[in-house]
C-alpha cells in the first residue's frame, strides 16, 4: 500500500511539472499590431532586437508602434506590405511556429477586391512579438502555401 502511495505521488508530482513547463512557456509568436497605416513605405521584413533600435524606429514612423517586449529573450518582427495607392490591403498573423531553427509565420493577407475603395496611401504591416533565439530564418507564407517573404 506504501508503494502505490509513493508511486501515485511520484507520478502526480511528475504531472504538475509537465503542466507547469507547458503553461509558462507560452506562445511562440504573438502578434503586437495588425494596421493599414504603419509607416513602413517599404516592403519586407524588419527584424529589431534593441529597444534603443525600436524606439529609433518609432521616431521615424507617423503611425504608434506597440511597445518594446517587457521580457529580455524577445524581439519585435516587422512585416511590410509596403505602400499601397488604395485602402483595402491588410496582413495578419494566423499562425506560427519554430521547426528546425526556421521561423514559420502563417499570415492572411487581404487586397481590395472589385468594388470601391478609398483614394488614400496605405501602408500595412503586422508587427510581431518573436523569440530573440533558436531560429536563424524566417519565412512568411499565405493561405495558399505561396511564399510571401523570406529572409536568411
Amino acid at each position: 500500500m506504501i508503494r502505490i502511495r509513493w508511486f501515485a505521488g511520484l507520478l502526480a508530482s511528475a504531472a504538475l511539472t509537465g503542466c507547469a513547463a507547458i503553461g509558462s512557456s507560452g506562445p511562440v509568436v504573438t502578434a503586437s499590431l495588425s494596421s493599414s497605416h504603419c509607416g513602413f513605405t517599404a516592403e519586407g521584413l524588419t527584424l529589431v532586437s534593441s529597444e534603443s533600435d525600436w524606439q529609433q524606429l518609432q521616431q521615424d514612423r507617423v503611425g504608434a508602434l506597440p511597445p518594446w517586449p517587457a521580457r529580455d529573450d524577445r524581439s519585435m518582427l516587422v512585416i511590410s506590405m509596403g505602400e499601397r495607392p488604395t485602402g483595402g490591403y491588410s496582413i495578419e498573423m494566423r499562425d506560427a511556429r519554430i521547426r528546425d531553427e526556421l521561423l514559420v509565420i502563417d499570415v492572411l493577407v487581404e487586397r481590395p477586391g472589385g468594388g470601391m475603395v478609398s483614394q488614400a496611401l496605405t501602408t500595412p504591416c503586422a508587427i510581431l512579438n518573436v523569440p530573440s533565439e533558436g531560429w536563424d530564418e524566417v519565412v512568411v507564407k499565405d493561405k495558399t502555401d505561396n511564399l510571401f517573404y523570406q529572409k536568411l
